[in-house]
């Protein structure tokens, strides 16, 4: 067997879904294609009823809806409550330490890209 190697950092890779690592984050699967220490970058994937727990990252959030509907329901530091239903081609930008959740009212599962950047998770 070959042992694990980190690409070298000053090559360009092409990424595909084939690329795509999945695991439950905040109760939804979140499919990650890259995590570096300046940016996270993958899809999330809503279930028809379903909806993510409550939750910060520590950078910059961007979603671009694929299929939807996606509800997106942010808190702001003042303590008003933001929400934006997403259909397909439609974005939303999350500010760094800002509480949101994500839901799916829909019938069919709702999917997005994510990037988050420079941190995907919050300060301890």
């Amino acid at each position: 067997s070959i042992p694990f190697a980190p690409p070298d950092r000053t090559t360009l890779h092409r990424l595909g879904e084939r690329d795509l690592v999945w695991r439950i984050d905040h109760g939804v699967p979140v499919g990650l294609v890259c995590a570096t220490e300046h940016l996270t970058a993958g899809v999330l994937e809503v279930g028809s009823g379903q909806s993510a727990a409550p939750h910060a990252h520590g950078g910059d959030e961007v979603l671009f809806c694929l299929d939807g509907p996606l509800l997106v329901r942010a808190w702001d530091a003042e303590g008003g409550t933001h929400v934006f239903e997403l259909g397909p081609w439609d974005a939303a930008y999350i500010p760094a330490g800002c509480r949101h959740e994500y839901r799916n009212v829909g019938t069919s599962a709702a999917r997005a890209l994510l990037g988050v950047a420079p941190a995907y998770l919050a300060p301890a």
